[in-house]
């Protein structure tokens, strides 16, 4: 299998965003006061992103073993959906989803190149 780490993650990202974006509604009511009420469906938000973290572990293990990462994979992987968790809650607070997926996108390249070992850039595997 062949993996590229610009494409994987930006697909990881359009994942969680479309995830997030789909249960907007539910988002927002847990930011808000009545969050004691609803703390059944706030956990369940949560669960749902730790759930997320969990699942694309592995592949951050993977480009670990493969040399092509730095840092600690089971962080990496929870790190990478609380920012496009971040970026999405974010757009939807402000009305502003117009450019949402090219947005995660542009986070998604940035995270991967910033994860890269020195020598193993995005390009040089990608020759």
């Amino acid at each position: 299998m062949e993996y590229d780490l610009e494409k994987d993650l930006k697909l990881i990202g359009s994942i969680i965003a479309d995830l997030v974006h789909s249960n907007f509604r539910i988002v927002t009511m847990s930011f808000k006061a009545v969050e004691k009420e609803i703390r059944e469906i706030s956990d369940q938000l949560k669960k749902q992103m730790d759930d997320i973290g969990v699942h694309i572990q592995p592949y951050f293990v993977s480009m670990k073993e493969r040399k092509k990462i730095s840092g600690d994979p089971e962080e990496l992987a929870f790190l990478f959906t609380d920012m496009v968790f971040s970026l999405v809650i974010h757009r939807l607070r402000r009305g502003n989803t117009a450019t949402l997926s090219e947005d995660v996108e542009k986070l998604s390249v940035i995270f991967a190149r910033g994860i890269t070992l020195p020598g193993r850039t995005v390009e040089a595997r990608n020759k």
